[in-house]
């Protein structure tokens, strides 16, 4: 618990847009501890070159050691298109940067996997949920985007889902355009 204070208090204490980016580092933090495969160790790991990882964690089944870091993406929406190359170019490009801006500096390698967050309306994430059905990540220290999508029933029942993309859309029904869970 002490070790995520610094991440709870970045969520109470930014009001705008970047409080997003603090909610999807301990959604995905919540995700990994949730599947009973890794201990957290560390947060904000440092790296040799003075740079920082979000986690490092430990395997609880031979103890290795797998650092993570939390990408956030905030779509433009009127960005977003279903043309598959351009999916792949916008994530290829994106991670690739934080990837390298990560290693910058360092004199070997720094292994570590990149979790994209994307945040956007449902419409883009419903994009990127069709992409991923069909394709794996386009870069290969980068795992399947996760998201947070809200559903309704229409009338008050809301269900929040944050997971990989390619699985936040099951169980639902989209007539009139609305995103409705069945």
């Amino acid at each position: 618990k002490k070790l995520i204070r610094t991440s709870i208090q970045g969520v109470l204490i930014n009001f705008d847009r970047k409080y997003l980016n603090f909610a999807g580092e301990l959604a995905v933090l919540n995700n990994l501890l949730k599947s009973k495969t890794y201990r957290l160790k560390q947060v904000e790991a440092k790296l040799p070159n003075g740079k920082s990882l979000d986690f490092s964690l430990q395997s609880l089944i031979g103890g290795s050691i797998t650092q993570v870091e939390v990408m956030n993406i905030h779509l433009d929406e009127s960005k977003v298109s279903a043309d598959e190359e351009a999916i792949s170019k916008f994530l290829t490009g994106r991670i690739t940067d934080k990837f390298n801006e990560k290693r910058d500096g360092l004199k070997e390698n720094a292994d570590f996997f990149i979790v994209p967050v994307l945040w956007g309306n449902w419409e883009s994430i419903k994009i990127y949920s069709d992409y991923f059905k069909k394709h794996t990540s386009p870069v290969e220290y980068a795992i399947e985007p996760v998201a947070h999508v809200r559903f309704t029933d229409g009338v008050r029942y809301f269900d929040h889902r944050f997971g990989r993309v390619s699985g936040l859309f099951k169980n639902t029904n989209f007539n009139n355009n609305e995103n409705k869970i069945s």
